[in-house]
């Protein structure tokens, strides 16, 4: 799965649109789309937790994806036993698949 997303890095802040007591994911001011909304979680215990964790994820994706891609390579190329290569290349390769979408 290859979607179009809003380019990090993100962000949040608490906000409150409307009324209604809002944390806002969005895109940083330093990145290409400043101030796209990217989600709207309401205020409660976790509401900023639950933000963080969101940006933490996605700001960490591209090199997340990057360092297995690189790490992939490094088992291809080691000279471990089979077995564990083949253990180590298998959970690389789900996790990679999974970070990616597909």
């Amino acid at each position: 799965m290859n979607m179009k997303h809003t380019l990090g890095p993100l962000t949040y802040f608490v906000g409150n649109a409307d009324g209604r007591g809002l944390v806002r994911v969005e895109a940083a001011h330093d990145s290409p789309e400043a101030g796209q909304h990217v989600a709207s979680l309401p205020r409660g215990p976790l509401a900023k937790a639950n933000a963080a964790f969101i940006i933490r994820a996605c700001n960490a994706h591209d090199e997340l994806v990057a360092a297995l891609e690189g790490a992939i390579a490094y088992i291809g190329d080691d000279s471990r036993s089979e077995r564990r290569k083949i253990a180590n290349m298998s959970f690389i390769e789900s996790v990679l698949a999974k970070a990616k979408g597909e």
